[in-house]
């Protein structure tokens, strides 16, 4: 089951798109919350070591999060999401289990 890599990339990609405020909020929720699940579940496949995915989804959850919100002007925001659906897109063709519990 690869469903929570297929939606975060749908749901970026989407978000090149004028939307409502709501959808983007939303958005950030999914997008951090799936960065932090993700993350932990690196690091207990990992046994606690440091690798690039631990440290490139602690940067997604960072910038993502719906509590302190970073706020930057669209253009960026469109630039963010295309790379982070491209990081989304790599850690699922990186990831070698068809199951989220390894």
């Amino acid at each position: 089951m690869r469903l929570i890599w297929h939606i975060n990339i749908g749901a970026l990609l989407l978000a090149i798109v004028p939307l409502p405020y709501l959808y983007y909020m939303g958005l950030r929720l999914l997008v951090a919350g799936s960065a932090v699940f993700l993350l932990l579940r690196h690091r207990r496949r990992w046994k606690g070591k440091m690798n690039g995915w631990i440290l490139i989804f602690i940067g997604v959850a960072v910038l993502y999060n719906p509590i302190i919100p970073i706020h930057l002007p669209k253009l960026v925001w469109i630039f963010l999401n295309v790379v982070t659906a491209a990081i989304f897109y790599r850690h699922l063709q990186h990831d070698p289990h068809d199951e989220l519990d390894g």
